[in-house]
């Protein structure tokens, strides 16, 4: 992000935009969402959005092991990673910021991991 770019320019150009929500207008927080479908993501403010633009440039290569583990995480709230291989695939996406640790072997998606699974699935 140049110093002459607006968090939502840089937003738009990884396909995504952002809304004031009635529900949380007092807090600060927006609502993000994908531009190609639509689809919140969640709400951020302007701190988080930094952060979030910050995870989306700089983590745009995601294997596709990678990527099976985010699906998971996000169509079951959780995933829960058994092998010692997965635990390290998982805590590669903690990483990024991807994810997040609940307990020592479940791991849950972040904002960021759900954006970048609704890129790849543009992609």
């Amino acid at each position: 992000m140049s110093k002459h770019e607006t968090i939502s320019h840089c937003l738009e150009k990884l396909g995504f935009g952002h809304r004031r929500d009635d529900r949380t207008a007092n807090d600060g927080r927006r609502v993000l969402f994908s531009l190609a479908s639509g689809e919140e993501i969640g709400r951020l403010d302007v701190f988080e959005a930094i952060d979030f633009l910050a995870v989306l440039e700089n983590n745009r290569h995601v294997g596709p092991r990678q990527l099976r583990w985010l699906a998971r995480m996000a169509s079951a709230g959780h995933a829960e990673a058994s092998e010692p291989y997965d635990v390290q695939t998982c805590g590669r996406l903690v990483a990024k910021g991807l994810a997040r640790r609940c307990q020592p072997r479940r791991f849950c998606i972040t904002n960021a991991g759900r954006a970048i699974l609704q890129g790849s699935a543009r992609a």
